[in-house]
């Protein structure tokens, strides 16, 4: 089983009780390869972008033994994770939000969300879909009307670092309210920390693009009226050594008592 995806994939392999190889960029942080071999993946360092490793991963795949695990564009994929919106449905007692804010890197979770809005019935309700700086692909392409593959990813969120977002995105987008909402990695880096003082998790700048969305309500569309629910996600790739680096590259700041 030849994957790009973390630990979900990994316990997958261990049920199934086959190889599974995990590819990976340069910027992949060695803790985390740790983290990966630990669980029992053989993990294999290619190039310096995300596309690179994947690009591998799909050419060891074409093993007649090997199955190639994508980490964002699939059916299967979007279809568990609509299951998001089912448990915000339930939570709200079937009142839609105004929107639901989620990290894009190459659209996996955006096209599991846009699944489970249709399935409940919540058309009308916004995506604000976040990126940082330099990892915009999604905002690139809903600008051109066409697919953009970034030239490089420079943005710090390295776990946004798909530098194209999957081909099922646009046809959502012609669909569904789907609002790209870009922050910078000093934006998103704040939002970390502020998030870590207010609900004490850590969390990467991946996700800190969203959480920006609730910290900053200038994010948010003025014509908006209603709750806003934001999905939490990104808190593999982080330590707090790494959160001190990132605060410093970006010259970010947050108080110990922030709200």
């Amino acid at each position: 089983m030849t994957n790009l995806a973390p630990d979900s994939e990994l316990n997958l392999g261990k049920m199934l009780g086959v190889e599974t190889v995990v590819c990976v960029p340069t910027t992949t942080p060695a803790f985390m390869r740790k983290k990966l071999e630990s669980l029992g993946a053989d993990v294999v360092v290619e190039g310096s972008e995300w596309k690179h490793a994947d690009r591998l991963a799909k050419e060891l795949s074409a093993d007649p033994l090997s199955i190639y695990v994508p980490p964002f564009d699939h059916e299967d994929i979007w279809e568990g994770g609509s299951s998001i919106v089912q448990e915000v449905y339930e939570d709200l007692g079937g009142r839609p939000p105004a929107a639901i804010g989620l990290s894009v890197g190459g659209g996996g979770l955006l096209l599991s969300v846009c699944r489970g809005l249709e399935k409940v019935g919540w058309q009308n309700t916004s995506v604000l879909a976040a990126e940082t700086e330099g990892a915009d692909s999604l905002a690139a392409t809903l600008k051109k009307g066409e697919l953009v593959d970034l030239p490089a990813i420079t943005s710090i969120a390295k776990s946004l670092g798909a530098s194209c977002v999957s081909s099922a995105v646009l046809p959502q987008a012609r669909k569904l309210s789907i609002n790209s909402v870009v922050v910078s990695d000093k934006e998103a880096v704040e939002a970390c920390g502020r998030f870590l003082v207010n609900e004490r998790f850590l969390v990467e700048p991946a996700c800190g693009a969203t959480l920006a969305i609730g910290y900053d309500k200038d994010l948010v569309p003025a014509r908006l009226r209603g709750p806003v629910v934001l999905i939490v996600c990104g808190g593999n790739i982080v330590t707090p050594s790494l959160l001190k680096q990132w605060k410093a590259q970006t010259d970010a700041h947050w108080d110990d008592f922030s709200t």
